[in-house]
């Protein structure tokens, strides 16, 4: 496989509306590679422009670890231009097939050790509501795609909107949030913070590890996007909120 050349594949179908193919259909990369595919485009991205501002957290159930086969969850590298404000419109013609995830954002307050401790990351982060849009630059890419279309395409890097009310994190209990997510009023989901690994500051943790083996670290200033609470909803045009029982609420308007 011609890397740089798939590279630009990925980044120009975002640029131009037009999905690309699997890259499953004509390699096989373990997950090791897929992972220096990854870094290769988000270093290519960050010369463009593309500000690294954290990250995000995949498959962090066993139920989405099944669409990719797999036993643990992946990561991906998000960018300032795919953070955007609660209440905040989106375009759908912007995107390609996005879904919708409600997670919780941790925001670092401090540099996090390569294995933290639990009480490690909660001493040093806020943690706000959040809405993930997932979405990928391969074309009928859910749920047929392979761990290594995620890890390759940047974990399905989409959009992710912020709540305005960030807290302690140790003001919280992690494992015991419920969540409600309404379209236009009209109840939608519900789900519950122990979805994600059981507690979202396991999943932070598991990111950490990761990172350290790959040569990375959770910097001070940098969000984290923990897991969803629910499985994937397909976007659509509507007002989506999603309501926490540790307080707040955030939204996103979702336009053609």
């Amino acid at each position: 496989m011609q890397t740089f050349k798939k590279i630009d594949q990925l980044i120009q179908a975002e640029q131009r509306g037009n999905p690309a193919e699997f890259l499953s259909t004509e390699t096989d990369l373990k997950e090791t590679d897929a992972y220096e595919f990854q870094q290769k485009l988000v270093s290519r991205k960050s010369r463009t422009g593309h500000v690294p501002s954290g990250f995000k957290i995949s498959m962090t159930s066993p139920e989405t670890q099944a669409l990719a086969d797999t036993d643990e969850p992946a990561y991906g590298t998000l960018f300032n231009r795919s953070l955007i404000k609660n209440n905040a419109s989106v375009s759908l013609s912007d995107l390609n097939e996005p879904l919708l995830e409600p997670e919780l954002i941790f925001t670092f307050t401090e540099d996090l050790s390569d294995s933290p401790s639990a009480e490690e990351i909660i001493s040093k982060s806020l943690v706000s509501p959040g809405l993930e849009i997932p979405d990928s630059r391969f074309q009928n890419w859910f749920p047929r795609f392979k761990l290594m279309d995620l890890i390759c395409d940047n974990a399905f890097t989409g959009r992710v909107v912020t709540g305005t009310k960030a807290v302690p994190a140790n003001t919280l209990d992690l494992a015991d949030i419920s969540m409600n997510l309404e379209r236009n009023g009209i109840p939608v989901a519900s789900g519950h913070s122990s979805s994600v690994m059981g507690d979202p500051v396991l999943s932070v943790q598991w990111l950490a590890g990761k990172l350290c083996s790959h040569g990375c670290k959770v910097k001070k200033g940098m969000i984290v996007s923990s897991g969803t609470f629910i499985p994937p909803v397909r976007l659509t045009e509507g007002k989506y909120t999603a309501h926490f029982s540790s307080g707040g609420s955030v939204g996103v308007n979702a336009v053609p």
